[in-house]
């Protein structure tokens, strides 16, 4: 200890307690960073949960207009079209605009309209029965 350059030392101490600010103002600035991050995260995580209200409130909406016109008479058959036009509907608003359910699900490419399908599944169907 004895042979150490104190003077020497004591002279880098000084140059860099005088520059403690400078060197050390990442911290501010990384704590700012994280916190950001953590609300970019959560956010981001509250995002993807499905309100099941939601859902049922808009199975609810599709349902109600075939209920007012049906007379409350509803039978499968009406209940599977009632399915098949709300997995392949596009959304006309919100994040998922211009997707539909079964995009989002399966994550292929929808590319005709759920009643250009509907036809075509009718045509099928009528032709398998004609067979």
């Amino acid at each position: 200890m004895i042979g150490l350059p104190v003077s020497k030392i004591k002279k880098d101490i000084n140059t860099i307690y005088n520059l403690l600010d400078e060197l050390l103002g990442y911290l501010d600035i990384s704590k700012e960073v994280v916190q950001n991050l953590i609300k970019t995260e959560v956010f981001t995580q509250l995002d993807k949960i499905i309100q099941s209200s939601a859902i049922v409130e808009n199975i609810n909406s599709i349902v109600r207009a075939f209920l007012n016109t049906s007379r409350n008479r509803i039978n499968q058959e009406i209940l599977n079209l009632i399915m098949f036009y709300h997995n392949h509907r596009r959304y006309k608003a919100g994040k998922r605009k211009g997707k539909t359910p079964r995009e989002l699900l399966t994550g292929t490419k929808q590319e005709n309209d759920w009643l250009e399908m509907l036809m075509e599944k009718m045509k099928e169907h009528d032709h398998l029965s004609a067979a």
